[in-house]
């Protein structure tokens, strides 16, 4: 409208300075008013120009002036670097052991929360899963030990959450070939095995209640006695050659 109006007023001034204007007491030459008219028409269509202008097509622009070109490339490139900076800056917190869980949870974009905590319940339903079969096969164990005679104790030492069923039947046919004591019993027993083995033999009685039969005597000698004496008790096979006089 403002532009209708300027190319009104440009018109009127143009025909004022052609016919010349008495208001100012006497006529003016017509080159001057064109020139006036021209100046002020000039600037109010100058004015309603700017106004009606197209948009300016900034894409065109872009494809055309090399200095706009760089200025954008280099604006993009220090966003980008700033941005890079920042997610690896975010991510070395969210990752930081030293920090707290709601430290790091608050680094995190609202998509990272989610996809942290939907992935803690799963880790959190996994392990409890393994929990209860690990129980299970300590429970089966345990049945195993008590028919095979392997002290319970020794479940302890088995590793039921990081084995499978497999190795755990492995384990017990191994330990199973032992046998087991408890403490002090084992040396009882391997005392009681030395001193019989130590104990020297009685010798040989005469059974028809006469006095003892010295199997290396004059009169008494028997080859077969004196084998198992020697055998059995080499200090009475001593004594009784001596008694019978041989060396």
């Amino acid at each position: 409208m403002r532009y209708s109006r300027a190319l009104t007023g440009r018109t009127q001034l143009k025909h004022k300075a052609l016919l010349g204007d008495d208001t100012e007491g006497g006529k003016k030459e017509p080159m001057l008013e064109d020139n006036k008219a021209n100046e002020i028409a000039g600037g109010q269509e100058g004015a309603g120009a700017l106004q009606s202008t197209t948009p300016v097509d900034y894409t065109k622009l872009y494809e055309t002036d090399k200095t706009l070109q760089g200025f954008v490339h280099q604006q993009n490139t220090k966003a980008i670097q700033t941005a890079v900076t920042n997610a690896l800056q975010k991510q070395q917190r969210i990752n930081d052991e030293n920090l707290s869980e709601a430290e790091r949870v608050k680094e995190m974009t609202p998509d990272q929360r989610a996809a942290y905590f939907e992935r803690k319940y799963k880790d959190g339903e996994s392990a409890r899963a393994k929990d209860r079969e690990a129980e299970e096969l300590r429970v089966q164990t345990g049945v195993i030990f008590t028919e095979r005679g392997i002290p319970e104790a020794i479940l302890s030492l088995l590793d039921f959450r990081g084995s499978s069923k497999d190795d755990i039947d492995r384990h017990v046919e191994v330990l199973a070939g032992y046998e087991y004591y408890k403490k002090g019993e084992l040396d009882k027993r391997v005392k009681e095995a030395v001193d019989v083995r130590l104990k020297p033999n009685e010798p040989p009685k005469d059974t028809g209640g006469g006095a003892e039969k010295n199997p290396w005597a004059a009169g008494q000698i028997n080859l077969t006695e004196q084998g198992r004496i020697l055998r059995d008790n080499p200090k009475l096979a001593a004594e009784l050659k001596a008694a019978a006089g041989l060396k």
